[in-house]
């Protein structure tokens, strides 16, 4: 994420990167709110949306398709940046078209953003889209990676 990078160059990161990192709010009612709305599968993005929505395709065995562009991103991030970041610890889910994304944001001040679907696949991937292009899956955090 943007604070690590920072960190990483020997800069110091922009304060709201670093709060970002530093204070990770957990959506916990966000999270029991969208479970009894009917999602189907929740994840916290802390490795990385791109990352973590693989979790989801190997978990449902099917393709998870995502638009870049429709990533929310913070001032001066792009949206390949926001893909890869997991600090701002948010929460990914899949769920039926009806979930009303109008009342989650009454209720928690918080937008609920579509940013992809799920289709059946022959085997569980995640493809990202940018400007109606499928372009390189931002990489996340790998635990394991050496």
């Amino acid at each position: 994420g943007r604070a690590v990078a920072a960190w990483q160059r020997g800069e110091a990161p922009a304060p709201g990167d670093r709060l970002r990192f530093a204070s990770p709010a957990a959506r916990l009612r966000e999270a029991v709110w969208l479970a009894s709305a009917g999602v189907t599968a929740m994840i916290d993005i802390s490795d990385g949306l791109g990352g973590d929505l693989g979790h989801i395709a190997a978990a449902s065995g099917g393709r998870v398709m995502f638009d870049l562009d429709r990533i929310p991103c913070v001032p001066g991030a792009t949206p390949e940046e926001a893909a890869a970041s997991g600090e701002e610890y948010e929460l990914a889910c899949t769920g039926p078209a009806t979930l009303d994304a109008a009342a989650f944001e009454r209720a928690f001040g918080v937008p609920l953003t579509r940013v992809g679907f799920v289709e059946a696949a022959g085997r569980p991937s995640v493809v990202a889209e940018r400007r109606g292009a499928v372009v390189a899956l931002p990489k996340g955090f790998t635990h394991f990676a050496r």
